[in-house]
């Protein structure tokens, strides 16, 4: 009875030294995968800060000039006659010529969240919110923004092919880096206007410039939510 008493007791000592051997090395390696799931996703929340600190100076530049381009284009299809207004923004034809016959791309970078879809690092990310905010930014305020551009681009071609067909050496004057001055820049306004076939067309390229405007002010917005979702998370 002795031997059998003794026979249990060591194998329920085995027993509970395989149980505890078993859980605590699953407890050390939990905390191994979670301290290192911690610091990929502290190395994804700072590269991701950086990006979008250098997102944001681009941003604000690339709004100065869609801001400027829009007003220039704007003024040329209305009536307005405070010709001083607009010599405020065209110091050159070349100015008029950008942005009435040219385009303003958008092309915001995009490398460290294509690596972190492909390689299936959203899992690291512990914030839905943040993942959510990332996904708008990303496709649905990025493809909105494409889209647009598309869209002003085909109107552009078409512009473009009207004017050369019509008014080629007036396209040429445009293409000016010399100063212009405010007595030069009122007739030059005022054949543009003569041509309503033409004023109809820059019709349609400025609603897609305000549109594009519009669109970049909402992803500006956006790109400073997630900054600072990122360093309200401790990044």
């Amino acid at each position: 009875m002795s031997n059998w008493k003794n026979l249990l007791t060591k194998y329920l000592i085995e027993f509970v030294v395989i149980v505890l051997g078993i859980t605590t090395s699953y407890f050390v390696e939990s905390f191994r995968d979670e301290q290192w799931e911690s610091k990929k996703e502290i190395q994804l929340l700072g590269e991701l800060k950086i990006e979008f600190e250098d997102q944001l100076k681009q941003l604000e530049k690339r709004r100065i000039f869609f801001g400027k381009d829009y007003r220039i284009i704007n003024f040329i299809t209305s009536s307005r006659t405070d010709f001083e207004a607009l010599k405020e923004d065209v110091k050159k034809p070349s100015h008029m010529k950008t942005a009435l016959f040219d385009m303003r791309y958008f092309s915001p970078p995009r490398d460290i969240y294509n690596s972190i879809v492909s390689e299936g690092l959203f899992k690291y990310i512990q914030s839905d919110q943040l993942k959510i905010l990332l996904n708008k930014l990303y496709q649905t305020d990025y493809e909105y923004m494409m889209g647009n551009i598309t869209s002003e681009g085909i109107y552009l071609d078409n512009i473009i092919f009207y004017l050369t067909e019509n008014h080629p050496r007036f396209y040429n004057q445009l293409s000016s880096r010399k100063d212009i001055s405010l007595e030069k820049l009122i007739p030059l306004v005022r054949n543009i206007r003569k041509d309503e076939v033409l004023i109809s067309k820059l019709q349609f390229k400025e609603n897609k410039m305000r549109i594009k405007l519009y669109l970049l002010d909402d992803y500006l917005a956006h790109v400073q939510e997630i900054r600072q979702e990122i360093t309200h998370s401790g990044f």
